[in-house]
């Protein structure tokens, strides 16, 4: 399957002096926290969750690999969804169905 005949050359980056990136700095930076957070917060919740559901040592394990597999299961798909939308339409995709499953 032949694609698309490239000069070789790189692309040229241009900047906008009037482009501010600030706010969506921000908020790129606040949703790594918060995702960091939660990742965090997991590991904390399960002795709990242990206690309260009376779960077994190996039941907690699942709860914790499962998580850290789901972002292996994902990520095909989620490059798809980027190659295909764009980043920004892919990010707002990914907030709306973590809202939803919340």
């Amino acid at each position: 399957m032949a694609g698309p005949i490239s000069s070789g050359a790189a692309p040229v980056a241009t900047h906008n002096p009037g482009t501010r990136y600030g706010p969506a700095l921000a908020l790129l930076a606040s949703l790594f926290f918060m995702w960091g957070f939660i990742t965090v917060i997991n590991n904390t919740l399960l002795p709990h969750l242990r206690s309260v559901f009376e779960l077994s040592y190996t039941q907690t394990t699942l709860i914790e690999s499962v998580w850290f597999i789901a972002y292996f299961v994902a990520s095909i798909p989620s490059a798809k969804l980027i190659e295909r939308v764009g980043y920004q339409k892919s990010m707002v995709t990914g907030l709306l169905v973590m809202a939803a499953g919340a």
